[in-house]
């Protein structure tokens, strides 16, 4: 006996069922049409600006937060005309950061942690180095716009000073700031030397706008 299969085809007509799998677009589409056309795209616009604004106050607090831990950590005080200069200024430079690959040499890094935050916030990129050989073959290996260094380290109250100069005959030479626990002179051919927060922030602006002059 021979037995034969015939697939049954659907009958020709209307794609119902391409229409409904789009339905849930199509809902979303005219609640949006919806929307514009009862509140107004003026009034849309100006709740999309308040929407930015607010993230953007979020943003403040939380850089006004890490800044204060940093100067509490450092038993620094900040005041807020200086905490509203600079964030202002962090404002309208950010986009110096977003390329920024910085050099942090620290035998201690934890104590830096609030401002690493603030600079990884902004989009730049930090190595850390705990020791000089750790920096010098960072050095070797890679290309930085700039190196944030400690002054005192395994024991050498001059470490930092000392190895200045690998820093600047390293690819680009690039400029040094020193973050101290107490200020001193600030050795020959670095960038600048600061124990405060705000300040490091400030100098690290100054060598990244120079650099791109």
């Amino acid at each position: 006996m021979e037995i034969k299969i015939t697939q049954i085809l659907p009958p020709k007509g209307f794609p119902w069922e391409g229409l409904l799998a789009l339905a849930p677009h199509l809902l979303w589409v005219s609640v949006a049409i919806g929307l514009v056309a009862v509140i107004g795209p003026a009034r849309i616009r100006y709740a999309f600006s308040q929407a930015k604004k607010l993230s953007f106050g979020g943003f403040e607090l939380q850089l006004k937060s890490e800044l204060e831990q940093a100067a509490a950590s450092k038993n620094i005080a900040m005041d807020n005309f200086n905490l509203g200069t600079l964030e202002r200024r962090l404002d309208r430079l950010r986009e110096l950061f977003v390329t920024a690959h910085i050099l942090w040499i620290d035998d201690n890094p934890a104590g830096n942690l609030s401002e690493m935050r603030i600079l990884r916030s902004f989009g730049a990129t930090i190595e850390i180095a705990r020791s000089d050989e750790s920096a010098r073959t960072s050095l070797q290996r890679s290309i930085f716009d700039l190196v944030l260094s400690d002054m005192s380290r395994d024991g050498n109250p001059r470490a930092g000073a000392l190895f200045l100069p690998e820093v600047k005959n390293s690819l680009f030479s690039p400029p040094i700031i020193f973050y101290v626990g107490n200020r001193s002179c600030s050795p020959d051919g670095a960038f600048g030397m600061t124990t405060r927060p705000d300040e490091l922030l400030h100098l690290i602006l100054d060598a990244l706008e120079r650099k791109v002059k």
